[in-house]
């Protein structure tokens, strides 16, 4: 997998219908446990609903989850991992926590409803795209820096770190599929003097 979306940040929304209260929590998560320890806070703190529905989506083994804890089959924990898996959004967790208002809303009802409050607690934490990357470094002569910065910000390399001494080393990530064309880049400005040493590869948002 070259890239994923996943959300920004944690977030706490809520939805009124017909007098139930279904509060969304949506969290970053990156681990079964992570996204467990957060399940097992909102049993606590809601301790008191009506019901505390999940999903959550892993990309480490593919690892899917829901529930729909008490409410009938199909009407909640789905609708709540079909907002994640249809906005193909992973490493992410959404509760929905239920205060029931006293009418039935039915199985409709409830699948809307559920549906609605993920889909609002994602569109609150953000969406957020992660590329993988190469994380590299330059050793570059003063008289050759201008020139290798210009090819730095025509590739859209991002900054790591720079540190000045008898030469300046840079480091700096860029997409995976674009590093090739950097290094031909370089290359061919400098004469084959400098070349990217690739350090490591991680993902960073786009």
């Amino acid at each position: 997998m070259s890239s994923y979306k996943t959300v920004k940040k944690e977030s706490i929304t809520e939805v009124i219908e017909k007098k139930s209260r279904f509060i969304a929590l949506t969290y970053p998560v990156t681990t079964e446990a992570e996204a467990l320890s957060h399940l097992e806070a909102a049993r606590k703190k809601y301790y008191d609903a009506t019901h505390v529905v999940f999903a959550y989506r892993l990309r480490n083994n593919q690892i899917q989850r829901f529930s729909d804890d008490g409410e009938p089959q199909g009407t909640a924990g789905v609708p709540v991992l079909e907002v994640l898996s249809k906005g193909e959004i992973t490493d992410t967790l959404s509760i929905v926590v239920r205060y029931f208002g006293g009418t039935l809303l039915g199985a409709g009802g409830l699948i809307r409803t559920y549906s609605k409050a993920a889909h609002e607690g994602v569109a609150e934490s953000g969406i957020k795209t992660m590329a993988e990357c190469v994380e590299f470094s330059i050793t570059c002569p003063y008289h050759l820096l201008g020139k290798v910065e210009h090819i730095l910000m025509e590739q859209d390399c991002r900054k790591l770190n720079v540190e000045y001494a008898d030469q300046i080393t840079m480091q700096y990530y860029i997409e995976q599929s674009a590093f090739p064309k950097l290094e031909a880049e370089l290359r061919e400005a400098t004469n084959a003097t400098l070349s990217a040493t690739i350090l490591n590869q991680s993902f960073y948002e786009l």
